[in-house]
């Protein structure tokens, strides 16, 4: 059974922002609510992992994502090519029920940011993570394929 108490995080806008307004979601009995699906406690926990830079958990220095290390990086090819490498090797070993197959990026240096699409056996993340921001997530259902 997955479990976590449910965040207010709200995807439907295609926009997540890592220091946002986040809180947990409340019942009409004022209760804590928690998530009811694996779907949704596996996006939750993928969010969270995202937002958490890697090393900052005391006890745990391998949880959490690299991608916070490599958005102050010069956005060359070898910085994005090993930022693929580490967030797949990553999220297989810390998410193992995302089911991730493959990882892009890819710099952005108009908008000094990176682009970031993950795919997995049944659905397509697309991140665009910059310093300002930090954090902008975009689920679809179907990747293109127009890198």
């Amino acid at each position: 059974m997955y479990a976590d108490w449910l965040g207010n995080w709200s995807l439907t806008d295609g926009r997540v922002r890592c220091h946002g307004d986040f809180d947990f979601v409340q019942s009409v009995t004022g209760d804590l609510e928690r998530t009811t699906s694996e779907e949704q406690y596996t996006v939750q926990k993928f969010i969270l992992w995202l937002a958490i830079k890697k090393g900052e958990v005391v006890n745990d220095p391998e949880l959490g994502s690299v991608l916070h290390q490599f958005l102050f990086k010069p956005l060359t090819p070898g910085n994005m090519a090993l930022l693929e490498r580490l967030l797949e090797y990553d999220l297989k070993k810390q998410i193992p029920e995302l089911a991730v197959r493959t990882v892009k990026c890819l710099a952005d240096k108009t908008f000094d940011r990176v682009n970031i699409a993950i795919s997995t056996s049944d659905k397509n993340y697309l991140l665009s993570a910059d310093k300002s921001d930090l954090l902008q997530m975009g689920l679809t259902d179907a990747f293109q394929g127009r890198w």
